[in-house]
């Protein structure tokens, strides 16, 4: 199954309808003749225009009080984004969604990557309701003695988490790092490609000027005490292959050391989703190529903080 057949099988059981939100006791959407339940990102997004946190949500559905929602978002119309019974998304009536097979039909045939050399065809990295990720490889080459395959990555959400997004990776035996947007929010048309074209090049040419920066970089070690851990945003699997010890393991000791190298492996590591191997490349692009805003005489200051 190519990208597009995937992604159209994805697609089955989809709809958008433009509703009054009206919520039974325990939290159901009530839409003519059935019931809807909400994700946890729908879930999210209600609480956000309600004015609630997801927390006091969950209270109110446990005690079958969520009906008193419905005074707070009175008659206002909100887009709801279905898959059959699923709310997957609540926007507003004014948010322009781009669907997965828009990006598909309407701006990938128009790409114009010439600078990537022989393109593969496109596959889905992940392909979620909140998110998705379509990696186009280009041809494996050498520059300053780093030998890569360079990438396009077009990030998606459907459920207005994320926008629409054009980044360049560049992947190694050792790490892969993800640029910022090339483009973001593009025009979905023939004119995308020459637009993603130059400011692909530019990018390009950029982090081919950088990429001995990088290499050196990947050499230096970076000491961390205790509280510097708490600069960190990841989850406890994420900081056990990064640094091979649990986030409380780390906080317990004093000062510990790290080679960048040893750090940047867990961007490509088979251990974590593509989602955090996604947002750990983007941290590793600032890392590596900013380096003296994020360490000083070898302490750790500061450290990205990428959400999807």
């Amino acid at each position: 199954m190519n990208y597009l057949e995937r992604v159209k099988e994805f697609t089955k059981g989809c709809r958008d309808v433009t509703t009054v939100i009206e919520l039974d006791g325990v939290g159901n959407v009530m839409y003519p003749d059935e019931l809807l339940t909400l994700s946890e990102t729908a879930k999210s997004q209600l609480c956000s225009f309600a004015g609630c946190t997801t927390k006091f949500f969950d209270i109110l559905r446990e005690e079958g009080l969520c009906r008193v929602i419905n005074k707070v978002l009175k008659d206002t119309q909100y887009l709801l984004r279905l898959r059959r019974q699923t709310v997957r998304g609540v926007l507003s009536t004014s948010y322009k969604p781009i669907d997965n097979i828009d990006v598909c039909e309407k701006l990938v045939p128009y790409l114009k990557l010439g600078i990537l050399g022989k393109v593969s065809e496109p596959v889905w990295e992940t392909l979620t309701d909140e998110f998705s990720i379509l990696r186009i490889d280009g041809a494996q080459r050498t520059e300053a003695n780093v030998t890569f395959r360079p990438s396009l990555l077009i990030s998606n959400s459907e459920v207005g988490k994320a926008a629409l997004n054009l980044r360049l990776s560049l992947q190694t035996d050792n790490f892969r790092i993800i640029t910022d947007p090339i483009v973001r929010k593009i025009h979905l048309g023939p004119f995308a490609g020459i637009l993603t074209e130059e400011e692909l090049i530019t990018t390009f040419e950029s982090l081919m000027k950088s990429l001995p920066h990088i290499r050196e970089n990947l050499t230096k070690t970076i000491r961390f005490r205790s509280i510097d851990f708490k600069l960190l945003h990841y989850p406890n699997d994420v900081m056990k292959e990064m640094f091979g010890m649990t986030r409380r393991e780390l906080t317990e000791a004093r000062i510990v050391d790290f080679s960048m190298q040893t750090l940047a492996k867990a961007t490509i590591s088979d251990q974590l989703s593509p989602t955090w191997k996604y947002i750990l490349g983007r941290d590793f692009f600032d890392l590596l190529v900013r380096f003296n805003h994020y360490v000083h005489d070898g302490w750790v200051v500061r450290w990205p903080h990428h959400v999807r």
